[in-house]
């Protein structure tokens, strides 16, 4: 009997091959991105409801979606300079914008390419490059949260790059735990100068201008509390960017930040950061 159609979910499958998907149009790999982080979000849910069955039916739309491979080539396709550009484009400009000093090391999360803007900065003398599932002999793989804590400051570095790696992330207490532990992988900032060292955050706009538990304030307040301050800002119609410099850990409170509905709204989603 042949396999019966799943639905929406059912309609990339055709994309599994790459050359494929480099083909199709943008809004095609923006829906792709967007149906797997919904389904991602639906499996964690059903997760803790204990729903065996529906956790099943989740990982089958993930199967026929593409799997994390089409996901990343979508994404790749999306840093395009014709679909959006590459989004380290911007830390690069922000940081050629101060007096750097030389030697700068480079922790990149959710890396998807080894030829971005950082590589040909000629600013970094190091990149270290990660990622869960990685498409490159440059990019290692590895989860960060598996990531071992660094013995020495020979192992930290003077930037991290957080590019739509959060919202990816499905459970909103490690989303949480992931900016709480990056002050771990940070060099002191007893030891740099401003706006050293620091953490590079993209989000897609909708995380804070259209959340019922998430805007652009409470995020401030968040890594207000984790003891960073807000460098520089730039919020488009798609995505949102923060460069936070890190401070001394006497800056740092243990304020938590629950899951609290601040916007109401049927269209709202249902994005959330928890300390």
């Amino acid at each position: 009997m042949a396999r019966k159609s799943r639905g929406i979910c059912a309609t990339p499958k055709t994309l599994t091959n790459t050359r494929k998907l480099r083909s199709v149009s943008a809004k095609t790999t923006r829906k792709i991105i967007r149906s797997r982080h919904a389904l991602l979000k639906d499996k964690e849910r059903f997760e803790r409801e204990g729903d065996a069955v529906k956790v099943k039916q989740i990982e089958e739309q993930l199967e026929d979606l593409g799997g994390i491979q089409i996901y990343q080539q979508a994404s790749l396709l999306g840093q395009d300079r014709s679909r959006g550009g590459d989004t380290s484009e911007l830390l690069v400009d922000w940081l050629k914008q101060f007096a750097l000093p030389q030697n700068l090391r480079l922790l990149e999360v959710g890396a998807l390419s080894s030829k971005n803007a950082c590589s040909r900065s000629g600013i970094f003398a190091t990149i270290e490059r990660i990622d869960l599932n990685s498409q490159e002999k440059d990019i290692k793989q590895q989860d960060f949260f598996e990531r071992p804590l660094p013995e020495s400051t020979d192992d930290q570095f003077h930037v991290i790059s957080l590019s739509l790696v959060v919202n990816y992330v499905p459970d909103r207490a490690r989303r949480g735990l992931m900016l709480k532990l990056l002050r771990s992988f940070l060099l002191p900032p007893e030891s740099c100068t401003s706006p050293l060292p620091c953490v590079f955050l993209v989000l897609p706009a909708a995380c804070i201008h259209n959340s019922r538990y998430c805007d652009s304030q409470l995020l401030v307040d968040i890594m207000t509390s984790l003891g960073y301050k807000l460098s520089r800002e730039k919020i488009s119609h798609k995505l949102a960017y923060w460069l936070w410099t890190l401070l001394p850990a006497s800056s740092a409170t243990a304020k938590p930040f629950p899951k609290r509905e601040i916007h109401s709204g049927s269209k709202r989603n249902n994005f959330c950061i928890e300390l």
